[in-house]
């Protein structure tokens, strides 16, 4: 049989575990991040201004290179399935903790 050798199981083991940790971490970021947007939005709607918060104009300038940024973040999790199982497995752990 050739194709799948010890180093490649190795080595998709390593790329599970690092998504793992990686997904279990980006939610927690994630969860906080949420909780400052939420709590911006609650001040803006009560329509309390908030010192140095940015024109519409130039978040919207961000999603350009945003973009360029997720594509390249999806190419190379189509190219490693196991980091991107590993990510999927970290982000629902890390959610529901």
């Amino acid at each position: 049989m050739a194709g799948f050798g010890f180093e490649d199981l190795v080595v998709n083991l390593v790329l599970l575990l690092a998504g793992l940790l990686v997904g279990i971490g980006f939610a927690k970021i994630l969860k906080g991040l949420l909780l400052i947007v939420l709590a911006l939005a609650i001040l803006f709607l009560l329509g309390f201004t908030v010192a140095g918060i940015v024109a519409p104009q130039t978040i919207a300038a961000l999603f350009g290179p945003a973009k360029e940024l997720a594509l390249q973040f999806l190419t190379l999790l189509a190219r490693y399935p196991a980091l991107s199982m590993g990510l999927l497995i970290g982000l629902v752990i890390g959610a529901l903790k």
